[in-house]
């Protein structure tokens, strides 16, 4: 099943949170405008005081904030800051196939924390509850984020057409980031039939780690090149084992 395409589930419910996010982000612009004529103020620029026949009575006034006309500016400013992420850490966060449960309680539940955003904005409510509502979909954007670039990282190092190295420091941060005290292992990875050495370098690298706990000297030592093999062992620099 392809992706990008509305018989993909997840797919189509990512479409659905996306379109209701710009419908209200649009609707913002309207309701600025219905506000703006229903107090026949809060106006920006010189030119909007002029004489016209939706301004028949002109006032200098006009030009002077309104605080009903100014909150749905804020409320529109809020969104423009907020749904650019949502947007495109959404279509990122569907690329990495979730399963249709985490997405609908992720991407719907972004879409609810901001109209009750809304709502708490329009009606006055304290700033403790519009921040309460705010942060509810900065962390799901936070969380998608970060699930979106670990899986890229993973894969990163499934690609043979990466360098080896590449693979194996991605792979190797992983690992510490995952598993701090544990002994860890790195599968051997094959370019073409042929070892590419990332996991004799893994393993020089452990011994490393547990040598320098230990006390012992390490900087006279590197990982065994001996050709074909892949022991992983450390050797001297004269040679020896």
């Amino acid at each position: 099943m392809d992706k990008l395409s509305l018989q993909n589930p997840v797919f189509a419910t990512y479409v659905i949170a996306a379109t209701l996010m710009i419908l209200k982000a649009v609707s913002m612009s309207w309701l600025t405008v219905i506000r703006m004529m229903q107090v026949k103020g809060g106006f920006r620029s010189p030119e909007d005081i002029k004489k016209t026949p939706l301004n028949r009575a002109p006032n200098p006034k006009q030009l002077e904030p309104n605080e009903r006309v100014e909150r749905i500016r804020r409320i529109q400013l809020n969104d423009l800051e907020n749904l650019p992420f949502f947007l495109v850490a959404g279509f990122l966060f569907v690329l990495t196939e979730p399963s249709l449960v985490l997405a609908r309680w992720l991407l719907y539940g972004y879409v609810v924390s901001r109209l009750l955003h809304f709502a708490a904005y329009f009606t006055a409510r304290t700033h403790d509850t519009r921040a309460t509502l705010w942060t509810v979909g900065s962390v799901i954007l936070i969380f998608m984020t970060c699930r979106t670039a670990n899986v890229r990282n993973w894969h990163l190092c499934d690609k043979p057409t990466r360098p080896a190295r590449v693979r194996f420091w991605v792979l190797t941060g992983h690992l510490f980031a995952r598993q701090p005290r544990r002994s860890l292992t790195l599968p051997e990875v094959r370019v073409d039939g042929h070892p590419t050495g990332a996991h004799i370098q893994f393993a020089a690298l452990h011994r490393l780690k547990a040598a320098a706990r230990d006390g012992r000297k390490t900087h006279a030592t590197s990982p065994c090149r001996n050709p074909g093999c892949r022991c992983g062992r450390l050797q001297s620099h004269d040679g020896s084992r």
